[in-house]
């Protein structure tokens, strides 16, 4: 990724897990005439393409099979990711473009450390209203992580982010899905639903704008879009 000048700051200090947030933060400045130009340029020689292996049929991202190692370096990219498609939205004020020889305005992301929150145990969606019922050991229905139903979690944010509440794509039944997870149904004919518990996970981050002056402001406060990190399943008689 080409490297481009501005400052990068590590705004937590647990330096042992998240200090690849300090060392690899998205940083681009000089946005003057054509922000989107500008920004495709700094980010060409990044690839995104082992991101996208993660990416379930829903639009999230499922590290949940990852070790932790490589689920921080997956929580960076997408971060990265997400980030420069926010700053191709921006539009840098047209007074930029009349003192090109002036200080060169431009944006720049300060990441935090990542949040987890859980779901806690619920019914998965799409499950037969009965539940499930088979005569014969070993038997099994297929779940996705995600593609259910909407949730809501109250992900606790450091300041000055605070407590934000986010929709998520919660966990679903589908008859022989690919790429799904097999929980065991006991096969004593009685009937059972499944219930998953799945750990997500988003970076909060700020955006800072710096104008031809110098000046530097905060442009917007926001966050990862939720990825899952860990999941477990359980199947329970109704």
């Amino acid at each position: 990724m080409t490297n481009l000048d501005g400052n990068v700051r590590l705004t937590h200090p647990n330096l042992s897990r998240r200090s690849f947030i300090a060392t690899s933060a998205l940083v681009v400045s000089g946005l003057l005439v054509n922000p989107s130009s500008a920004l495709a340029d700094a980010s060409a020689g990044e690839d995104y393409s082992e991101l996208f292996k993660y990416m379930t049929e829903a639009g999230i991202f499922d590290f949940s099979g990852l070790s932790e190692e490589e689920i921080n370096r997956m929580l960076l990219l997408q971060a990265q990711y997400e980030s420069s498609q926010l700053l191709l939205t921006l539009d840098v004020d047209g007074s930029a473009q009349q003192s090109i020889a002036r200080a060169r305005p431009g944006y720049s992301n300060v990441y935090s450390s990542p949040v987890k929150k859980s779901s806690g145990f619920r019914d998965v969606g799409n499950q037969p209203r009965d539940g499930f019922s088979y005569n014969t050991s070993g038997s099994s229905v297929t779940v996705l992580t995600s593609g259910g139903p909407s949730i809501s979690l109250a992900f606790g944010f450091p300041a000055p982010w605070g407590t934000i509440t986010i929709g998520v794509s919660f966990a679903t039944y589908r008859s022989g899905a690919v790429g799904g997870y097999n929980v065991g149904i006991p096969g004593d004919g009685k009937r059972y639903k499944v219930q998953a518990n799945i750990v997500y996970e988003s970076t909060p981050y700020t955006v800072y704008y710096t104008d031809s002056a110098g000046k530097k402001s905060v442009y917007k406060r926001t966050h990862t879009t939720p990825s899952i990190v860990g999941r477990d399943f359980r199947a329970y008689r109704i």
